[in-house]
């Protein structure tokens, strides 16, 4: 896989001096069937005093959106929805772990199809 173009990144958390521990690293790449957005989930290596980060390493979660602006938009949209929809679900259950199945009071309705 090639990497094109580097996008940026976003913080997801800091360390205790307040620079990067985790970021979302986004990048242009070519895979087998053409151009697409990666989105990555990396932990930072080495940062700079300022906070400029010189080195960051895959942690093994990504996500890829389609190149095509209605395509990606779609895409972002369609999830968006799904994870609102499951933040409203759960936000009135106590807190949930793997033990407390039973709290889901009735099966939820599908977004836009079924899996």
């Amino acid at each position: 896989m090639e990497e094109l173009m580097k996008v940026g990144y976003k913080t997801i958390s800091k360390d205790e001096n307040g620079k990067p521990a985790s970021i979302w690293y986004c990048a242009v790449k070519k895979g087998q069937y053409g151009p697409f957005i990666s989105v990555e989930k990396h932990w930072v290596q080495k940062v700079t005093n300022e906070g400029k980060i010189l080195a960051s390493k895959y942690a093994g979660k990504s996500f890829n959106f389609p190149i095509e602006s209605a395509k990606a938009t779609a895409m972002i949209g369609a999830i968006n929805g799904l994870v609102l929809k499951a933040v409203k679900l759960t936000q009135d259950l106590p807190e949930f772990n793997k033990d407390t199945k039973e709290q889901f009071r009735e099966e939820p309705e599908w977004i836009d199809g079924e899996l």
